[in-house]
């Protein structure tokens, strides 16, 4: 995994820089045998992936077809895009195809056609993403709904906390 500096400024605070115990979590969560199966042959996105554990840890240990590794950030994007060079340098993803792009939740997309869609998306830590008061995860759940095919998998870890209630 790759860590912008600390001079970096990031457009929604430190998750680009860290690793956070949902990342963590959820990493782990998906490197479970159980859930390596459900990921096999699968095309994976990972929706506001900061430093992108979750993603990797898929591509790295599972049989996923694909894994995307998407922010909003454009330098966040960037140092995802140098984790997946190294480690794909080093064959650490096997057969499975990894990319990092910028997702923007704000920004609507062109239409989405379906084969463009995944089978599962992951997200640690995004239901703290607020960017309206009234309803702080119409973003989230817009981004989802246009990437997420009909039949597919949301895997969400957040802090126990309200928001995670909220959701």
């Amino acid at each position: 995994v790759y860590k912008p500096g600390a001079g970096t400024v990031l457009q929604h605070g430190d998750y680009g820089r860290r690793v956070s115990s949902s990342a963590e979590a959820l990493a782990f969560y998906v490197s479970e045998p159980k859930q390596r199966a459900l990921l096999c042959n699968k095309r994976v996105l990972e929706i506001g992936a900061g430093l992108g554990l979750p993603g990797l840890a898929v591509a790295a240990w599972g049989d996923a077809e694909s894994v995307h590794l998407t922010d909003g950030d454009p330098t966040v994007v960037e140092n995802l895009k140098r984790s997946v060079q190294r480690n794909g340098e080093d064959g650490a993803f096997g057969t499975t195809e990894v990319s990092a792009w910028q997702l923007d939740w704000e920004v609507p997309a062109a239409a989405v056609r379906e084969k463009q869609q995944f089978d599962v998306v992951l997200a640690a830590d995004t239901i703290c993403y607020r960017l309206d008061a009234h309803d702080p995860h119409s973003p989230l759940l817009s981004t989802v709904r246009r990437w997420l095919k009909r039949d597919g998998l949301v895997l969400v870890m957040g802090p126990r906390d309200h928001r995670l209630e909220n959701f």
